[in-house]
Protein backbone atom coordinates (compact mmCIF):
# COMPACT_ATOMS: atom_id res chain seq x y z
CA UNK A 1 0.00 0.00 0.00
CA UNK A 2 2.97 2.59 0.92
CA UNK A 3 3.97 2.12 -2.54
CA UNK A 4 1.18 2.33 -4.44
CA UNK A 5 0.07 5.66 -2.52
CA UNK A 6 3.66 7.37 -3.27
CA UNK A 7 3.17 6.74 -6.57
CA UNK A 8 0.03 8.16 -7.02
CA UNK A 9 0.68 10.95 -4.41
CA UNK A 10 4.06 12.05 -6.57
CA UNK A 11 1.58 12.92 -8.93
CA UNK A 12 -0.26 15.03 -8.11
CA UNK A 13 -0.46 16.72 -4.12
CA UNK A 14 -3.43 18.79 -3.86
CA UNK A 15 -6.38 18.17 -1.58
CA UNK A 16 -8.51 17.04 -5.25
CA UNK A 17 -5.78 14.39 -5.03
CA UNK A 18 -6.24 13.50 -1.54
CA UNK A 19 -9.94 13.42 -1.77
CA UNK A 20 -9.46 10.73 -4.84
CA UNK A 21 -7.40 8.74 -2.50
CA UNK A 22 -9.93 8.59 -0.37
CA UNK A 23 -12.17 7.81 -1.95
CA UNK A 24 -10.64 4.92 -4.13
CA UNK A 25 -9.61 3.56 -0.25
CA UNK A 26 -13.36 3.50 1.12
CA UNK A 27 -14.78 1.99 -2.22
CA UNK A 28 -11.96 -0.73 -1.48
CA UNK A 29 -12.66 -1.13 1.83
CA UNK A 30 -16.09 -1.16 0.86
CA UNK A 31 -15.61 -3.86 -1.14
CA UNK A 32 -13.33 -6.25 1.51
CA UNK A 33 -16.52 -5.59 3.76
CA UNK A 34 -19.04 -7.13 1.24
CA UNK A 35 -16.91 -9.81 -0.09
CA UNK A 36 -16.26 -10.70 3.49
CA UNK A 37 -19.81 -10.36 4.46
CA UNK A 38 -20.61 -12.72 0.70
CA UNK A 39 -18.44 -15.54 1.87
CA UNK A 40 -19.85 -15.56 5.52
CA UNK A 41 -23.00 -16.17 3.69
CA UNK A 42 -22.37 -18.17 0.90
CA UNK A 43 -22.39 -21.71 2.16
CA UNK A 44 -25.81 -23.64 2.24
CA UNK A 45 -26.06 -27.45 3.24
CA UNK A 46 -27.59 -29.11 0.52
CA UNK A 47 -27.25 -32.29 2.20
CA UNK A 48 -29.33 -32.05 5.37
CA UNK A 49 -32.91 -31.84 5.10
CA UNK A 50 -33.45 -29.68 8.45
CA UNK A 51 -31.05 -27.34 7.72
CA UNK A 52 -31.81 -23.86 8.18
CA UNK A 53 -30.37 -21.03 6.33
CA UNK A 54 -31.86 -17.94 8.24
CA UNK A 55 -31.44 -19.99 11.83
CA UNK A 56 -27.93 -21.15 10.73
CA UNK A 57 -26.46 -18.54 9.06
CA UNK A 58 -28.18 -14.77 9.06
CA UNK A 59 -28.66 -14.78 12.39
CA UNK A 60 -25.09 -16.12 13.62
CA UNK A 61 -23.63 -13.99 11.13
CA UNK A 62 -20.45 -12.57 12.33
CA UNK A 63 -20.20 -9.21 10.93
CA UNK A 64 -16.70 -8.38 12.01
CA UNK A 65 -14.85 -11.16 10.16
CA UNK A 66 -10.91 -11.44 8.88
CA UNK A 67 -11.90 -9.35 5.36
CA UNK A 68 -14.52 -6.77 7.05
CA UNK A 69 -11.72 -6.28 9.89
CA UNK A 70 -9.00 -6.22 6.95
CA UNK A 71 -11.21 -3.47 5.09
CA UNK A 72 -11.64 -1.29 7.84
CA UNK A 73 -7.97 -1.01 8.79
CA UNK A 74 -7.14 -0.50 5.42
CA UNK A 75 -9.02 2.31 5.38
CA UNK A 76 -7.90 3.73 8.60
CA UNK A 77 -4.25 3.28 7.19
CA UNK A 78 -4.71 5.00 4.60
CA UNK A 79 -6.04 7.65 6.59
CA UNK A 80 -2.76 7.75 9.21
CA UNK A 81 -0.68 7.47 5.79
CA UNK A 82 -2.39 10.71 3.82
CA UNK A 83 -2.37 12.90 6.60
CA UNK A 84 0.51 12.24 9.00
CA UNK A 85 4.20 12.42 8.10
CA UNK A 86 6.66 10.02 9.89
CA UNK A 87 6.63 11.51 13.48
CA UNK A 88 3.01 10.84 12.89
CA UNK A 89 3.05 7.54 11.81
CA UNK A 90 5.39 6.45 14.55
CA UNK A 91 3.28 8.07 17.20
CA UNK A 92 0.15 6.49 15.90
CA UNK A 93 2.28 3.10 15.93
CA UNK A 94 3.15 3.45 19.74
CA UNK A 95 0.11 4.93 21.36
CA UNK A 96 -2.05 1.95 19.58
CA UNK A 97 0.22 -0.23 20.99
CA UNK A 98 0.22 1.52 24.38
CA UNK A 99 -2.98 1.48 24.45
CA UNK A 100 -3.69 -2.08 23.72
CA UNK A 101 -1.05 -3.42 26.39
CA UNK A 102 -2.46 -0.80 28.80
CA UNK A 103 -6.04 -2.50 28.07
CA UNK A 104 -4.75 -5.91 27.83
CA UNK A 105 -2.81 -5.29 31.43
CA UNK A 106 -5.02 -2.96 33.66
CA UNK A 107 -8.81 -2.75 32.49
CA UNK A 108 -10.74 -5.46 34.37
CA UNK A 109 -13.40 -7.45 33.31
CA UNK A 110 -16.28 -10.01 34.52
CA UNK A 111 -16.88 -13.31 33.20
CA UNK A 112 -20.38 -14.78 33.36
CA UNK A 113 -20.19 -15.98 36.88
CA UNK A 114 -19.10 -12.54 37.91
CA UNK A 115 -15.54 -12.98 38.85
CA UNK A 116 -13.68 -10.09 37.85
CA UNK A 117 -10.00 -10.63 36.46
CA UNK A 118 -7.79 -8.07 35.46
CA UNK A 119 -4.22 -8.82 33.32
CA UNK A 120 -4.81 -12.45 32.22
CA UNK A 121 -3.57 -12.84 29.38
CA UNK A 122 -5.03 -16.41 28.84
CA UNK A 123 -6.64 -17.80 26.04
CA UNK A 124 -10.13 -17.26 26.01
CA UNK A 125 -9.84 -15.21 29.14
CA UNK A 126 -8.20 -11.74 28.25
CA UNK A 127 -9.67 -8.30 27.96
CA UNK A 128 -9.41 -8.58 24.17
CA UNK A 129 -11.61 -11.97 24.37
CA UNK A 130 -13.69 -10.61 26.85
CA UNK A 131 -14.54 -7.67 24.44
CA UNK A 132 -14.94 -9.76 21.28
CA UNK A 133 -16.94 -11.58 22.97
CA UNK A 134 -19.47 -8.72 24.24
CA UNK A 135 -19.36 -6.55 20.87
CA UNK A 136 -19.33 -9.70 18.37
CA UNK A 137 -20.95 -12.11 20.18
CA UNK A 138 -20.30 -15.76 21.52
CA UNK A 139 -19.26 -17.61 18.17
CA UNK A 140 -16.50 -15.32 17.82
CA UNK A 141 -13.56 -17.35 19.71
CA UNK A 142 -13.17 -21.17 18.95
CA UNK A 143 -14.89 -23.39 16.59
CA UNK A 144 -17.06 -26.40 17.34
CA UNK A 145 -13.81 -28.55 17.68
CA UNK A 146 -12.10 -25.93 19.41
CA UNK A 147 -9.60 -24.33 17.30
CA UNK A 148 -8.80 -20.73 18.08
CA UNK A 149 -10.00 -18.27 15.51
CA UNK A 150 -8.50 -15.07 17.18
CA UNK A 151 -6.89 -14.05 20.37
Amino acid sequence: MQFSLRQQRSQAKSSQANRQLIRHAAVRSLKLFGLGLFLALFYYNFADPAYSYIEQKLQTLRWLGVLQRIGLVYFATVLIVLYCGTRGRIAWLTGLCAVYLLGMLYLPYQDSQGNTFSGLLLFGNSFAAWLDHTLLGANTLILPRGYALCF
